[in-house]
């Protein structure tokens, strides 16, 4: 029997809590299941699915987040492979996928307010449930209808900061998949957003400028009013050519004509509204056939200049071209008006023909240039433009993941193509979160994505499914919630464990044998170095006094002082009676952790 649950109009609390894979594409998962929830497991063998309440908290109720879980192993386990399959759980788009793609049958189980919902996609025509989960609350259904009712109230969203896979979620099939990576936002903006130029001039310009980069100032600007200054760098008109014929006659005029050196050398004298003054002549010089004799403005008063400007584009240039040049002239005067607020300003004389003009301003200052930018969706001045954050590259990361989520809230402020819109429900697809961030970045790093989680997209019901390699990030993620793959010769293994993470002392999770292989917690070449050294003491082959200045330089305490011991008095080891002998440096590692797991008993 098919309960239909989702015919209802009514907003519907929507979570994904398994996932059995029969085999993905290159047999990366073979019959490997995926329990995303600590209040409910579930567990599917010989077409049973077993299904059961747990007795634990889902630490993340009474916000709008409904669970964070974690993916964790080392590269090439297949964590971006696993994010990849369930980006594509849409119903006609998945099966698509599925077959054009590699990938097999699966299992999905969602909670859609108090219905748990089954859908089978495998060669089984019905499979068996059973547990106290199915009891009173179970919708089980075959229909593919369904699914696609389901999921057409979920927005999928993949972020990643990196671009190795990202290609692979570029897919346009389905209108409620949303990838956040560096390339699909520059490729956002430019076809439809903030720095498209006009077709006549864009084939003759050479487009630079980071459109990541705006992104993260209009959120540094717009939301999180920044007051530390970035560095903005100004691109010549020169080095954005390129058409070389174009070049050719710009250097001609650069170098014929007083006039024209005086103005060449005099750049420095004025300042930076003028200087992107001289780059809107350039425009009008190259793409709309004005007379260079508009260069002789340049030594007016400002007011003057931008007077004379719009009369020129009013009377000489097309009406179908006088809205880029308005809306140029407009972003220029907004520029004007943030000049007292420049500082550092690098010397601009003879330098127009390369990048190295720049100056620092304070983040926050930005924003009615960026709203101006963002609100036309076509701009002038931003081709001209770079922006530098002086931050680490793991601070970096942290605010471009921020600033990413403020992109997804407000995209339609970015693009002009048409979307649907996010649905209510939002599955939040994070890949390798904690990439290029120092350790205290990656402690704080779950506090932070939950904030801006709660603060950016509080209008919306969040699931959170993220990979890692960090243990650390595992101090904020319950243990129930931790999904570990491990890799064993091609052989993929997903399995849960009994370890509690949740505010667990970061060291000891750094301990966990899963990110150590064959419990070595010492560095590879240190090991390979104190062998060599414990073999040589052995044979007799190291003078004392060399081989103490090597010892000290150890720093696992009790390593280096059983090898002190066995140094003792002299390098001849008959003499040595005083310590136990090890065998080798894996005995004395063995010793070390037998010592550190008695001490953790009584913790």
């Amino acid at each position: 029997m098919i309960n239909r649950i989702f015919d209802e109009p009514n907003n519907e609390d929507i979570e994904l809590l398994y996932l059995w894979i029969e085999n993905t594409k290159y047999d990366c998962f073979s019959s490997c299941e995926f329990n995303f929830s600590s209040e409910f497991t579930f567990t599917f063998k010989n077409n049973l699915l077993e299904g059961k309440t747990t007795n634990n908290i889902n630490v993340y109720k009474g916000t709008n987040i409904k669970n964070v879980s974690a993916i964790i192993g080392a590269n090439g386990v297949g964590k971006t492979t696993l994010l990849n399959f369930i980006s594509n759980l849409s119903g006609k788009a998945f099966k698509t996928y599925s077959i054009d793609k590699g990938n097999g049958n699966y299992i999905s189980v969602f909670r859609c307010n108090n219905k748990i919902c089954v859908f089978n996609y495998t060669d089984f025509e019905k499979i068996e449930c059973e547990g106290n989960i199915f009891d009173n609350n179970y919708a089980y259904s075959l229909k593919h209808q369904d699914y696609n009712d389901l999921y057409a109230k979920t927005t999928i969203v993949y972020l990643s900061l990196e671009e190795h896979s990202s290609s692979s979620f570029l897919r346009k099939e389905n209108s409620n998949f949303v990838p956040l990576t560096p390339s699909q936002i520059k490729n956002d903006l430019k076809f439809f957003g903030a720095y498209k130029t006009p077709l006549y001039i864009f084939k003759h310009i050479n487009i630079i400028s980071d459109v990541d980069n705006l992104v993260t100032m209009d959120y540094l600007a717009n939301y999180v009013k920044e007051k530390n200054d970035v560095r903005v760098s100004i691109t010549s008109f020169w080095d954005l050519l390129v058409d070389d014929h174009k070049k050719d006659q710009v250097e001609h005029f650069f170098n014929s004509g007083t006039q024209n050196v005086r103005i060449k050398n005099n750049m420095n004298e004025l300042g930076f509204s003028k200087i992107f003054l001289r780059f809107f002549m350039d425009e009008l010089i190259s793409f709309f056939d004005i007379n260079r004799s508009v260069y002789d403005l340049l030594f007016n008063d400002i007011t003057e200049i931008f007077e004379k400007l719009y009369s020129i584009v009013e009377l000489q240039c097309s009406i179908d071209k006088q809205e880029y040049l308005f809306h140029g002239l407009k972003e220029i005067k907004a520029f004007n008006d943030l000049e007292k607020y420049i500082t550092n300003m690098s010397e601009t004389k003879n330098k127009l023909e390369d990048d190295t003009m720049f100056f620092d301003i304070p983040i926050y200052k930005l924003r009615s240039l960026i709203n101006l930018i963002l609100n036309r969706k076509e701009s002038f001045i931003f081709k001209y433009l770079n922006f530098k954050l002086n931050r680490s590259e793991g601070e970096l990361s942290k605010i471009r993941h921020e600033s990413y989520i403020y992109y997804l809230a407000n995209r339609d402020k970015y693009v002009q193509k048409k979307y649907n819109g996010i649905k209510d429900n939002i599955l939040l697809l994070l890949d390798e979160i904690d990439v290029h961030m120092h350790p205290e970045w990656q402690r704080t790093l779950i506090d932070s994505l939950i904030d801006s989680v709660l603060n950016i997209l509080n209008n919306y019901s969040v699931q959170i499914i993220l990979t890692t390699h960090s243990p650390i990030v595992l101090s904020d993620i319950p243990g129930d919630n931790v999904i570990y793959i491990s890799n064993n010769n091609g052989i993929r293994k997903v399995f849960k464990k009994q370890t509690k993470t949740f505010g667990a002392n970061i060291y000891t999770l750094y301990n966990d044998s899963f990110f150590f292989s064959n419990d070595v917690t010492i560095g590879e070449f240190a090991k390979r170095y104190i062998n060599g050294l414990y073999k040589k003491l052995k044979e007799n082959t190291i003078g004392k006094e060399e081989a103490k200045k090597a010892i000290e330089l150890i720093g696992e305490p009790i390593l280096r002082n059983s090898l002190l011991n066995y140094l003792g008095d002299n390098c001849h080891i008959n003499e040595i009676n005083k310590v136990e002998r090890f065998d080798d440096l894996d005995d004395i590692e063995s010793k070390l952790l037998d010592i550190l797991n008695e001490i953790r008993k009584y913790k």
